[in-house]
């Protein structure tokens, strides 16, 4: 997950061709190798879909390439199991699961602008995260200081544990 797997928060607004009234959010993991097997072993394991681009006219001198997709509570089940094995993508994990908690029993009922923009603030430090930000950064709606949700702060994250898996690892 850590090397070739991204944590997402995907969001679809109202328009004309959907049948939406308020922009919907939704958490998404993926994972994409190379691997079939790999691929074919994490949905018997954990559900989602698979999409294959082997028959990619654009990809077409490339090796073939297999991407996993789970989504919404699915999606945090799978984060909650890995969350103490990851490492680059701990922070990511933490964020996303508190997303998908914060949206329980909650389908078609309307959002208030709160809602809205907890969500909304949910979906940047993510994104910011996966292009290597830190969160905060960007217009003043989206910094630490505004933000009501319960993310613990970025330093109470602890990313990477190395003493106490080092004497995990003597053992053995």
């Amino acid at each position: 997950m850590d090397g070739e797997g991204c944590i997402i928060i995907g969001l679809s607004k109202p328009a004309p061709y959907n049948e939406l009234k308020n922009p919907s959010h939704w958490l998404q993991v993926q994972i994409t190798n190379t691997d079939k097997n790999l691929i074919n072993w994490l949905k018997i394991s954990f559900g989602g879909h698979i999409s294959d681009n082997s028959k990619s006219k654009r990809k077409k001198k490339r090796r073939p390439c297999y991407a996993w997709r789970i989504l919404s509570n699915e999606a945090m089940e799978f984060l909650e199991k890995l969350l103490p094995y990851l490492r680059t993508k701990k922070r990511q994990a933490i964020l996303a699961i508190e997303f998908q908690k914060s949206r329980r029993g909650q389908n078609n009922i309307p959002l208030t602008d709160e809602e809205l923009l907890n969500r909304d603030l949910y979906k940047k430090k993510i994104s910011d995260l996966n292009r290597g930000r830190e969160i905060g950064r960007g217009p003043p709606e989206f910094r630490p200081a505004e933000d009501k949700t319960t993310t613990p702060p970025v330093e109470a994250v602890q990313v990477y544990p190395v003493k106490q898996e080092a004497s995990l690892l003597v053992g053995r």
